[in-house]
This record gives structure tokens, C-alpha cells and sequence, in this order.
């Protein structure tokens, strides 16, 4: 997959992300790490690295599951908790995460979180009969609206916008 993707990239850096060396990397506005931490040894001292590429003002943009939504909620009260090679149980997910603990990393890193919200559960899984513009397509809507109002319940994903706590220091001082 590197080499297909490679031909799409200035640059391609194929190793395990724990034992990189990013001080060669550059310096970023933004650093966006989509469903990555949960797939980590040692998540938070990921970050602690990863905040030393951003410049000044700089956001880090996590992306993380939450194992305690509805859905996997009622599977777990059925007896079912199955891996499966993508989703939430994703076999190779080291983590399993809330909104709670997800904030912890965050905070143990060094970053505070400055903005966290919710995507809805994707609606095809629950209900079939609502992909492709099909009649029950209104469930998408509710489906975003119980999101916002239960985020911890409903929400499928965690999205957190971070900066350095350091960074929130200086600005409070100017």
C-alpha cells in the first residue's frame, strides 16, 4: 500500500510511528492524527513528540473511537464484543476509549483540549435499509441531532482540537 500511495506524497516515511525519529520532519500548522492513538503502545507519549513539530499557534486535530457508544453498549449487554478488521473492535486496536479517557491522553501529553465533538454512528450498520438516499434517509438527521444532544452515548467517533498547554500560557500572559 506505501508503494501505491507513494506516488501521491512529496514524501514517504514507511516505520512504526513509536520509534521514529521526527526531529528531521519539519515544523506544521497542523497535525491531524485520524483514528491513529488507539492503535498505540503508548499513546500519550506519542503526542508528547508529536507537539515538538508544531509551530507557534500550531493544532493538533485527533480523531479517536469510542467503545462506549450505544451501539457497542447493547452488543456488550447481548454477550457480543467481537473483533472484527475495521470499526470501533478493530482487531489491531490497541486502546479502547471515551471521551474521558481520550481527554486524559490529551491532557498527560501536554495538550490542552481546546474544542471536542462527535460524529454520529454511521447509520448503514443500524439500519440497511437507509444507504443510498432510500426513504429512511431521515434517521440520518435524528442520528446527528441525539449525537450532539448525548455525545458520550451516541457518538461514534471523538474529534478533539488541541494545542500545547505552553502555547495557552503565553497567550493568557500577552
Amino acid at each position: 500500500m506505501a508503494r501505491i500511495a507513494e506516488q501521491y506524497c512529496q514524501r514517504m516515511i514507511l516505520a512504526d510511528v513509536e520509534d521514529l525519529d521526527l526531529s528531521n520532519l519539519g515544523q506544521y500548522d497542523a497535525i491531524v492524527l485520524g483514528d491513529a492513538l488507539e492503535h498505540l503502545r503508548r499513546p500519550a507519549l506519542f503526542l508528547r513528540r508529536v507537539i515538538s513539530l508544531l509551530k507557534p499557534g500550531g493544532k493538533i486535530l485527533l480523531s479517536l473511537p469510542n467503545v462506549a457508544n450505544i451501539w457497542i453498549r447493547i452488543n456488550s449487554l447481548l454477550g457480543r464484543f467481537n473483533y472484527s478488521r475495521v470499526g470501533i473492535l478493530d482487531e489491531r486496536h490497541l486502546q479502547f476509549l471515551t471521551l474521558e479517557s481520550s481527554m486524559k491522553i490529551a491532557n498527560e501529553s501536554g495538550l490542552e483540549v481546546i474544542s471536542a465533538s462527535a460524529t454520529p454512528i454511521p447509520r448503514t450498520p443500524m439500519v440497511p435499509a437507509t444507504s443510498k438516499g432510500r426513504a429512511l434517509s431521515f434517521i440520518h438527521l435524528i442520528n446527528w441531532g441525539i449525537t450532539k444532544f448525548r455525545r458520550t452515548v451516541f457518538g461514534y467517533q471523538f474529534i478533539l482540537v488541541c494545542q500545547p498547554k505552553s502555547q495557552l500560557h503565553r497567550l493568557h500572559q500577552a
